[in-house]
């Protein structure tokens, strides 16, 4: 038997549409996985991102309490902890924006600095206002003397509850 022309044409496009729909659904089903894996992995990196910044601000928080509020030893330990907090944070990857982070690591070393000043070690106070001072040109900061670090760590710390 032999086919008509118009029945060989209307069996070639009936394979092509159902060849068509094969390759639609396998490639909604490929990009549907990998869509929900892409998804997953996305989702799982900016709650713990988000999770880190929130752990590094109340951090923070009761680092700057300690710093007002305690002996000077006290202040400075708690001040030393939050950077090792910070370096932790960082090479974790899962740091908030790098700027934020160095400017936050820039007063930390500035308040230390002052309580090296407070408790007479010069030679700490110089080591951490020059810490403070590095930290700050990394952001950008033109003016990091020791006199614009100490009135910005002033002026902040003036809001402290």
């Amino acid at each position: 038997m032999q086919l008509r022309p118009t029945e060989a044409s209307g069996r070639a496009k009936s394979d092509y549409k159902r060849a068509s729909l094969y390759f639609l659904f396998f490639g909604l089903a490929i990009g549907t996985l990998g869509g929900a894996i892409l998804a997953n992995r996305v989702a799982g990196r900016n709650a713990r991102a988000m999770s880190q910044t929130l752990a590094l601000s109340e951090y923070e928080n009761l680092a700057l309490l300690q710093y007002k509020y305690s002996s000077l030893d006290h202040a400075r330990q708690s001040l030393h902890d939050l950077l090792n907090f910070m370096a932790r944070t960082e090479a974790s990857q899962l740091a908030p924006d790098k700027a934020v982070l160095e400017g936050d690591r820039s007063l930390t070393f500035t308040r230390l600095a002052l309580l090296d000043e407070k408790s007479g070690d010069l030679d700490a106070f110089h080591r951490n206002i020059a810490a403070a001072a590095e930290c700050s040109k990394r952001i950008g900061n033109k003016d990091t003397s020791e006199e614009r670090m100490r009135q910005v760590a002033t002026r902040l710390d003036s809001y402290l509850p």
